[in-house]
């Protein structure tokens, strides 16, 4: 799953992934088989997330689990360190 993820880029930053941004926060399979994901985004009212779940659905979709969670968490705060 991670791997799929791995391909969704941010829509403002083309060049790097949710991933690299550290808004990816936690990928969890569980025993059943369904994914839940954490995101965190880079700063409230963030345009980009819409776009963001939406790929991110595209992608958990791709690799076999169309029913996968996002949750967003603000703690910790995004950081680009």
């Amino acid at each position: 799953m991670r791997e799929a993820l791995a391909t969704v880029h941010d829509p403002e930053i083309r060049v790097l992934t949710i991933e690299e941004l550290g808004i990816l926060r936690q990928v969890d399979i569980t025993p059943d088989g369904q994914a839940h994901i954490t995101i965190t985004p880079t700063y409230l009212g963030c345009p980009a997330m819409d776009t963001i779940r939406a790929d991110i659905r595209a992608a958990a979709r791709a690799a076999g689990y169309p029913q996968a969670t996002i949750d967003t968490t603000w703690s910790p705060p995004w950081t680009t360190r």
